[in-house]
């Protein structure tokens, strides 16, 4: 079948465009590096674009073998190697590439925590907590405090690993005191959960609940009877001991009742025929109040 008139005056200005654009493209020159003593010299190159470069090497001053002499990077920078996670115990803060090497006491994703009783607070034996699991219980204290890594002593300290993050925590003893509130175990770290006398909790694994606020009765008489303590017409604890300075909250022999919602309260206290009545005292949120019967 023959093509049409039209058809074959289109098909023949398609061919001479079609050349006529091979003929323009082969008459550009072809840029690069025309020199023959350069690294990246192209022999196919006949137009100098300026890009030659005579010393090959790594360009990145970040690297090991960094070369301030090289001007172009030829792929063969080395990077320091070495534990890259900052709570590993042999973290290296020059490393740039992980090696794989990095190594844990406590584990990659677990924690340590230790739980002991600080001072005597008369409370007999105290049972722990931890979430839903019974960890076990403490017949004795410290006067003088651990190690948070101090091992596990029967009676005294109870120390264990777990998966890192925010738990429940809750311990009870015989006399009926409870502690009870949030912490916190970090990745390969150890932290403390300090039973203080009242209730109340001490130690680095604490969360602090800042709508709560608690109360501490000291004083710096030197009477020969206890101190017994009321707080809010509630028997609150007896105070067995002097402090010649203000002591923390929790601490032995001083009345301690936490977990109050912030608020007035009123005090009451009586030794023998020393007595003292309706003083108030304010508490806040995250806060301790301290108060001295004087």
């Amino acid at each position: 079948m023959k093509m049409s008139l039209s058809k074959q005056k289109i098909v023949f200005f398609t061919t001479i465009l079609f050349m006529t654009v091979s003929m323009l493209e082969s008459c550009r020159p072809v840029q690069g590096c025309t020199d023959p003593n350069a690294y990246n010299y192209n022999s196919s190159a006949d137009e100098d674009d300026g890009s030659c470069a005579y010393y090959p090497g790594c360009t990145d001053p970040n690297a090991i073998n960094y070369d301030p002499n090289a001007d172009i990077d030829d792929g063969s920078c080395e990077y320091p190697a070495g534990c890259t996670d900052p709570v590993a115990d042999n973290y290296d803060p020059t490393a740039q590439v992980d090696d794989g090497s990095c190594w844990y006491q406590y584990g990659e994703n677990s924690g340590k925590i230790t739980v002991y009783r600080e001072g005597e607070c008369w409370e007999n034996n105290v049972d722990v907590y931890f979430g839903d699991s019974f960890e076990g219980t403490l017949t004795s204290f410290y006067t003088t405090l651990p190690d948070c890594d101090a091992n596990a002593e029967a009676g005294k300290i109870i120390t264990f690993v777990d998966s890192y993050g925010d738990y429940d925590f809750k311990a009870t003893s015989e006399a009926g005191t409870e502690w009870k509130g949030k912490v916190y175990i970090p990745r390969n770290g150890c932290v403390d959960v300090k039973l203080r006398c009242g209730g109340y909790i001490g130690g680095n694994a604490l969360v602090t609940d800042n709508t709560k606020g608690e109360i501490m009765v000291w004083t710096k008489l030197d009477l020969p009877l206890n101190i017994s303590v009321q707080i809010n017409d509630a028997d609150a604890g007896v105070i067995r001991t002097n402090y010649d300075s203000i002591p923390n909250c929790g601490a032995s022999g001083c009345v301690t009742k936490c977990s109050l919602t912030p608020g007035t309260y009123t005090i009451d206290a009586s030794s023998g025929s020393y007595t003292w009545s309706n003083y108030t005292i304010q508490v806040f949120g995250g806060e301790c109040s301290k108060f001295e019967l004087k």
